[in-house]
Parts: C-alpha cells; sequence; structure tokens
C-alpha cells in the first residue's frame, strides 16, 4: 500500500520551519507526555530548525 501526501507539494521549503516550530509550541502547551508523543516529540526539538 502506497500513501499519497498530496498536501506536502503544496508546503513550500521555506514554510516548513515555521510549522514546525507552531507545531512544538502547540505540543508544549499540552504536555507531550498526556498527549502520547514524548519519545517523537523529543526527537523533533533536537532537530535544528
Amino acid at each position: 500500500m502506497k500513501l499519497e501526501y498530496s498536501y506536502l507539494t503544496r508546503i513550500r521549503i521555506k514554510e516548513i520551519p515555521g510549522m514546525v516550530n507552531g507545531a512544538i509550541k502547540i505540543v508544549e502547551n499540552y504536555n507531550p507526555e498526556t498527549l502520547g508523543v514524548k519519545p517523537l516529540f523529543d526527537l523533533v526539538v533536537e532537530q535544528p530548525f
């Protein structure tokens, strides 16, 4: 099964860091452990954007 992400083709490369930083702020507000995304969240936060 091949997954296609058509919405990703509409995002410009320069917009991705802003989107990631916005997602990080939202997850920080709602506690990553409560949301169940702590391991993934830690990996994203470690990446340089």
